[in-house]
């Protein structure tokens, strides 16, 4: 056993059992034991050690680091970190502020390591393991907490009969152990569905059953709806794997534990009709979101709440004060991290003598940035977090006709960043936490990279797309690849392209036969064949799009390259010297464009000279 252990160790870096360590304890420390000494962040110095144990790995190669493209991420939060700076000149407390610059520049740190990092499948399975053993001891932590603690969360519970409180487990408060509870579920209820061990089903489906439970017990209208929400879309976008049969049981046990659970009633009353109200009207879902329409100086924002609950009314009311500190503070807002020492000021005093509520956040990651940092760290973060969703949402379009494990964990990963980002929009600041928000971060980037693995391993397929004529004629010449790689055809639909279907069958799709002779007709035409093309993308899902022109395969290629395809552009044999109009514009995102002549490398002098097709 020992000798077993040794070889495990051995076999992994440093930075991987740092990493596994890291993650555990993030989950499992409980918020009484967030700091050393009530001084120094016990998380803020965890990250610290895990960085600094990649950068000693990495100075003695004991790691690699993949090719993944991080340039987007690196610009995006560059410019966020930059637009906090000017925050911290007008802050009240410089000392927080500051904290607060460096912990988000380890979470950004962190993610590029976590992206970076060479991770073997059988590094995931272990951090996995990791995952769903940490999952579990907060589980059992959060039932243990709620029916035998006597320190048990009891704010707010009141209005739930029966309920005894509201469990935290090991985390800051209920809504952010909802959070983690949201981050993981769907994640977990796709591996019990997968596998087809009887020990792991039994291992997860308990796991399923204590979040579920726990879920309940925290008493959190947004963490009970967003659940609900996320659950919806990830059986919808996955409903292949409705038919199998463990469905049911995940099914049973929701209904059981939601019809059990003493207070539970008034929870799902509440949460589905504050859901409904927030829904049907848009005035009060922007009362929560920061804008920019007005302050002191101008038109008053609507200073009217909206809700019959005392709870939801007063967060509505924190979210009014932080934007109209934000209006009246632009561009660069009050202090990172310093809110609490602005109200608390009295500049806030003299400012707002109207505001007698409590002194406190409003519960949006989104309105509290606004406040501190301004509109353009704000929108930056905002974009972060889209960039994220739409990271998978292009995995879940381009491998939708796979159906394959890279498909359903996109999907798995894209349910829990909509939670998390509604979350973070309209029910609490989550963004700021130590614990929670690098959970995210961490568990998403593992997730991508493990994708990215999967990604690789798959078999090619290629869509070879060209106008009818000519165009046709070379394409038709790459026919030696059909035989290597699954392919696709697609061409014009005139008389003399129908007789593909004898020779090639359901291999070849059509779209309507265009000429710029006739422009009107032409534009519908060319709308048409924009949702056309992106029907048949979709359908087919091609890894590499390979087109000889023209008109026709423009849409196709700028689908294809929104949604992470690679675009093959052949320019056409009949152009010896200059540019095709489709050509023109393809040519500056092509991965690979090929010209026919020694002379078009003149006006394309980035392409590639391939010789005749011919």
């Amino acid at each position: 056993m020992m000798t077993k252990l040794k070889k495990i160790l051995k076999n992994h870096s440093f930075t991987f059992w740092t990493l596994n360590l890291y993650l555990l304890l993030l989950i499992i420390v409980p918020k009484d034991l967030s700091t050393i000494l009530n001084v120094i962040p016990i998380r803020l110095v965890l990250s610290g050690l895990f960085l600094t144990v990649f950068i000693i790995d990495l100075y003695l190669k004991n790691i690699s680091l993949n090719k993944v493209s991080i340039k987007w991420l690196v610009i995006i939060f560059s410019i966020f970190l930059i637009f906090t700076i000017p925050s911290i000149f007008v802050s009240k407390n410089i000392i927080v502020s500051l904290y607060t610059l460096v912990k988000y520049l380890m979470i950004f740190l962190i993610t590029i390591v976590v992206l970076k990092i060479n991770l073997t499948k059988d590094e995931y399975k272990i951090i996995i393991k990791n995952i769903l053993l940490a999952t579990l001891l907060v589980s059992l932590y959060g039932v243990y907490e709620y029916y035998f603690s006597s320190n048990l969360f009891t704010i707010g519970s009141e209005k739930y009969l029966g309920s005894r409180g509201r469990t935290t487990s090991t985390f800051f408060n209920t809504i952010y152990f909802g959070i983690y509870i949201n981050i993981v579920f769907c994640f977990i209820l796709y591996l019990f569905l997968k596998t087809k061990n009887k020990l792991k089903s039994l291992i997860t489906f308990i796991i399923l059953s204590l979040l579920y439970l726990c879920l309940i017990l925290t008493f959190t209208r947004s963490s009970l709806l967003i659940f609900f929400v996320c659950l919806a879309i990830f059986l919808i976008l996955t409903y292949y794997m409705l038919k199998n049969i463990k469905i049911i049981f995940v099914i049973s046990m929701i209904i059981l534990i939601s019809t059990s659970v003493s207070g539970s009633k008034s929870l799902f009353n509440d949460s589905f009709s504050d859901g409904f109200t927030i829904i049907s009207n848009f005035d009060i879902l922007k009362s929560f979101i920061p804008s920019t329409g007005s302050n002191n100086n101008g038109d008053e924002v609507d200073d009217e709440t909206d809700f019959d609950d005392d709870s939801l009314n007063h967060r509505q009311e924190f979210a009014i004060i932080a934007k109209k500190i934000g209006n009246d503070n632009a561009p660069f807002g009050i202090g990172f991290g310093a809110y609490i020492d602005y109200m608390n000021s009295s500049d806030f005093d003299n400012t707002y003598p109207e505001f007698t509520l409590t002194k406190t956040h409003p519960h949006s990651t989104f309105t509290l940035m606004y406040a501190e940092v301004g509109i353009v760290s704000t929108l930056t973060l905002g974009l972060f977090y889209i960039g994220i969703l739409f990271a998978y949402f292009k995995n879940i379009v381009r491998n939708f006709a796979r159906k394959d494990s890279v498909y359903a964990l996109s999907v798995v990963g894209f349910v829990n960043s909509i939670g998390f980002f509604a979350v973070n929009l309209l029910a609490e600041n989550a963004t700021y936490d130590t614990q929670i928000f690098p959970i995210f971060i961490i568990l998403n980037a593992l997730l991508l990279s493990y994708i990215r693995i999967d990604i690789e391993k798959q078999d090619k397929k290629i869509l070879f797309i060209s106008s009818t004529g000519g165009h046709l004629s070379e394409m038709l010449q790459l026919k030696s690849l059909f035989d290597k790689y699954d392919y696709f055809l697609v061409t014009e639909k005139t008389k003399s392209n129908l007789k593909l279907r004898e020779t090639y069958k359901e291999k070849v799709d059509y779209i309507p036969f265009g000429s710029k002779l006739h422009p009107f007709i032409y534009i519908f035409k060319l709308i048409f064949n924009c949702f056309k093309s992106l029907f048949i993308y979709i359908k087919f899902g091609p890894d590499y799009i390979i087109t000889t022109g023209a008109h026709t395969a423009g849409p196709m290629c700028c689908i294809g390259k929104i949604f992470g395809s690679k675009i093959i552009f052949i320019e056409s044999f009949a152009n010896i010297n200059t540019k095709t109009v489709t050509g023109r514009i393809i040519y500056h995102f092509a991965d690979l464009f090929i010209v026919q002549w020694e002379d078009m490398l003149k006006v394309y002098p980035k392409a590639t000279y391939g010789g005749w097709i011919y």
